[in-house]
C-alpha cells in the first residue's frame, strides 16, 4: 500500500512538472489518440489535430448513409434495412492485446458489452484442419504457467488433420519460441536470438522437414503469418511473427492471450468516439478536418504548424507526428526536416472486406475459419447473420477484385451457401430452402499497411535516423504502428506506440 501511494506520488509531481508544457499531436489514428491520452496522464496540455472529420485513421466505421443496397433485389418483404456498424476493414482483437485493453478500461468501456469473447478456434474449411482451445471462461483468474501452457498442449494434441509428426514439430517449435522470449528479458542475448532467415517461409521450412505442403504450416502457420502480420510468408519478418506466437499461444502467464474478440459495434463507437470525449473532458483540445503541411521550429518561440488556412496562432514545446508513414515523409519533405525520400520505396500492402448480410444465420462454428479457395481468406462471423471475408497482404486476389468485383462477390456467396447446405444432415428441409443474401457491400484498401518486412523497419527506421540527425533539437517525436517495429502493424502495435512516445517526452 504505501508503495503504490509513494508511485502515486511520484506521478503527482511529474504532473506538476510538465503543467503547461504544450503538445502538438498531428493525426488522430489510434497512435494519436493513444499518445494524446498518456500524454495527458502525465500532465501535458495537448493539442490534437486530424485531416479526417472524425479520430479514428483508417480504423474507422463506414457512414452508413452510403451503405448501397445490392443491385439484385432480394425476395418480396426481405428486410433490406441494416443496422451492422460495419468498419472501413475488418479488424479482430486477441486477448494478448494487453494495452488495448488497459486503454479501453481507462476509457470505462464495457468489454463485455462491445467485443464478442471466443476462445480461440482455428477451421479450415477445405481441408478439415482443426484446432480450438477448450473454454475456460468460467474461472477469470489468472493461471499458473505450467496450467496455461498444458491448456496449449492439450489444443494441438486435440488438433483434427494433423498427423502426429507435424504436432510433434509443432509442438517443439512452440517451445523455441518460449525459451527466446525468456531469454529476451535479458537484453544482452538479443542479437544472438534473432533467426537465421530473414523471412517466415525461410524460417519455417526447415522447422518442418522441409515439407511446405505439411499441414501445419499449409493450413494453420501461413495462414495465420497472413492475417496477423498482413505479408505473405515469403516476405514476412520472421522474428516478428515469433513474438506474435510468443505473445498469444507462448503467453504463458494469461490464459486468455490466444482469445479473439470480435467488436459487436463499429470502432468509431467502441474507441475513436469515446477516447475523443475523455479527451475533451480532459482539456485537451481537438482539431478535426484540418491537415497539417508544414511544421518550423523558432529557437526562442518553440514549434509553430501551419496548414492550408495559415499558421496555428500557438507554439509548442514537443511535437508528435502520429499519420500514416507516406503522410509522414510528406510532413518532414515539406519542412525544415527534409528528408529527400521517396515514399514508393516503402513498400504496402492491402486488405479487401466483402461484408455479406443473410436472411437468416448459416450454419458455421464460431471460429477464424481460413477459405484457401478461390483465394485465401477469413471468414468471420459477427453474430445474427452478417459476415465478413477478409483479403490480407497484397495476392492474386487483387486483380480479381479490381477485374471483376461482382464475379468475385458471387464464388464468395455462392461457397459460404455451399458450406451452409454441406453442413446441413441430408434429410434437413433446410437444405432444400437456402438463406439468401439481403445486403453486401465491399470495401479496399490499396496502402493499408506497411510491409512488415526486415527492409521495411530497417528502411524506416534509417529515415527517422537521419531526420533526427538533421534536426537540432530533440522535441520531435514519431508514433504509429510501423514505428514500433516488434510486433505487426496492429491497432495493438499503434497503441503500445503512442505510450512509448508518451514516456520519452
Amino acid at each position: 500500500m504505501q508503495k503504490n501511494k509513494f508511485s502515486k506520488f511520484l506521478r503527482n509531481i511529474k504532473r506538476i512538472k510538465n503543467f503547461k508544457r504544450k503538445i502538438a499531436i498531428i493525426g488522430g489514428g489510434f497512435a494519436g489518440i493513444s499518445a494524446a491520452i498518456h500524454s495527458v496522464n502525465r500532465g501535458f496540455s495537448v493539442t490534437l489535430f486530424e485531416a479526417g472529420h472524425h479520430l479514428g485513421g483508417r480504423a474507422k466505421s463506414l457512414n452508413p448513409q452510403k451503405i448501397q443496397i445490392p443491385p439484385v433485389p432480394p425476395p418480396p418483404n426481405a428486410n433490406t434495412k441494416n443496422s451492422w456498424a460495419m468498419d472501413n476493414g475488418q479488424h479482430i482483437l486477441l486477448g494478448a492485446y494487453s494495452q488495448t485493453f488497459r486503454l479501453l478500461d481507462l476509457l470505462e468501456i464495457d468489454i463485455d458489452k462491445t467485443l464478442t469473447k471466443l476462445p480461440f478456434a482455428l477451421i479450415s474449411a477445405d481441408s478439415g484442419v482443426a484446432m480450438h482451445l477448450e473454454n475456460h471462461s468460467e474461472n477469470n483468474k489468472k493461471i499458473s504457467a505450467r496450467q496455461a501452457y498444458k491448456l496449449k498442449l492439450q489444443m494441438l494434441q486435440n488438433a483434427i488433420g494433423i498427423n502426429d509428426v507435424e504436432k510433434s514439430l509443432f509442438q517443439k517449435y512452440l517451445q523455441k519460441i518460449k525459451t527466446k522470449s525468456l531469454l529476451k528479458k535479458f537484453k544482452i542475448f538479443n542479437f544472438f536470438l534473432k533467426n537465421k532467415y530473414p523471412t517466415v517461409y525461410e524460417n519455417l521450412l526447415p522447422h518442418f522437414q522441409n515439407n511446405e505442403n505439411c499441414n501445419v504450416l499449409r493450413y494453420i502457420l501461413f495462414p495465420l503469418c497472413l492475417a496477423s502480420m498482413n505479408t505473405h510468408p515469403l516476405d514476412a519478418d520472421s522474428d516478428v511473427f515469433d513474438n506474435v506466437l510468443a505473445n498469444s499461444f507462448c503467453n504463458f502467464s494469461d490464459k486468455n492471450s490466444c482469445d479473439i474478440l470480435i467488436p459487436k459495434t463499429g470502432l468509431s463507437d467502441l474507441f475513436a468516439e469515446p477516447a475523443h470525449f475523455w479527451l475533451e473532458q480532459n482539456d485537451a483540445q481537438i482539431f478535426t478536418r484540418c491537415r497539417i503541411g508544414n511544421i518550423a521550429y523558432e529557437k526562442n518561440n518553440g514549434w509553430f504548424l501551419s496548414n492550408a488556412d495559415g499558421t496555428f496562432p500557438e507554439y509548442f514545446d514537443s511535437v508528435i507526428i502520429a499519420t500514416s508513414p507516406q503522410h509522414c515523409l510528406d510532413l518532414l519533405n515539406n519542412s525544415e526536416i527534409a528528408v529527400n525520400f521517396d515514399d514508393q520505396n516503402l513498400s504496402s500492402e492491402a486488405v479487401g472486406t466483402l461484408y455479406f448480410s443473410f436472411n437468416r444465420c448459416l450454419n458455421f462454428p464460431d471460429a477464424l475459419i481460413y477459405l484457401e479457395q478461390p483465394f485465401p481468406s477469413w471468414l468471420i462471423h459477427h453474430g445474427e447473420a452478417n459476415y465478413s471475408v477478409v483479403f490480407s497482404g497484397s495476392g492474386a486476389w487483387q486483380s480479381a477484385w479490381n477485374d471483376n468485383l461482382e464475379n468475385l462477390r458471387s464464388s464468395y456467396i455462392e461457397k459460404l451457401l455451399q458450406m451452409h447446405k454441406n453442413s446441413l444432415p441430408e434429410d434437413s428441409a433446410d437444405r432444400k430452402k437456402l438463406p439468401y443474401l439481403e445486403f453486401q457491400r465491399a470495401v479496399h484498401m490499396p496502402r493499408a499497411t506497411l510491409s512488415c518486412r526486415k527492409e521495411n523497419t530497417k528502411l524506416f527506421s534509417n529515415i527517422l535516423a537521419k531526420s533526427k540527425q538533421k534536426m537540432p533539437l530533440k522535441n520531435l517525436y514519431f508514433c504509429g504502428d510501423y514505428v514500433y517495429t516488434a510486433f505487426p502493424n496492429t491497432l495493438e502495435s499503434a497503441i503500445r506506440s503512442g505510450i512509448e512516445v508518451a514516456k520519452k517526452i
